[in-house]
């Protein structure tokens, strides 16, 4: 089963590799191998070709194995999904500097990032304010990065249960609200 695991994983990445011009090397295969070893070969196909053909921004960028596991463990999604959008938040910040956006200016630049950041959508940009911004992760140091990430992942998740507490609270049937005896103050 492993070698036919393997066997898809190599045909997927060449799949990706050539869609988003990308060269896969030796040592980021065995690292796809060794994170999607648990998984079937079906199921490691058909989260490629979901990311590949998604219709949301993911499909536009070389998949990380956090997007790869993201769809194969929707259970766990807020961890993995906020994963993916530090993973994102990166790739926008390096391209910032080779300017792939066409960009020529500083005020071209900022502008590009503000766009690729709302595209995130809500508990990435709260968490990114709360991190410092865009610039924190540029000027983190690596060990300094481990430690933004794990505060940008804490701030994500707290936003994601909040917005889910939040829209649980709204769904609340309002006749059963109703039923209750309004109490007067004072």
């Amino acid at each position: 089963m492993s070698k036919n695991n393997d066997q898809t994983i190599a045909e997927c990445l060449l799949m990706c590799s050539v869609t988003y011009n990308y060269e896969i090397s030796q040592p980021l295969a065995k690292m796809w191998v060794n994170g999607l070893k648990n998984y079937s070969a079906i199921a490691i196909e058909q989260a490629f070709n979901s990311h590949i053909f998604s219709a949301s921004e993911s499909g536009k960028y070389m998949p990380k194995p956090a997007d790869i596991l993201l769809i194969l463990n929707p259970k766990n999604t807020e961890k993995q999904e906020a994963l993916v959008v530090w993973a994102r938040l990166q790739d926008i910040e390096k391209q910032r500097h080779y300017c792939k956006s066409g960009a020529t200016t500083a005020d071209d630049k900022i502008q590009y990032v503000r766009h690729e950041v709302e595209k995130l959508g809500g508990p990435a940009e709260f968490a990114l304010r709360a991190i410092g911004g865009i610039n924190a992760i540029a000027a983190s140091t690596e060990t300094g990065s481990e430690w933004l990430e794990k505060r940008f992942l804490s701030h994500f998740e707290a936003k994601t249960a909040s917005a889910k507490a939040l829209e649980g609270a709204k769904s609340i049937d309002r006749d059963v609200i109703s039923k209750f005896p309004r109490v007067g103050l004072g």
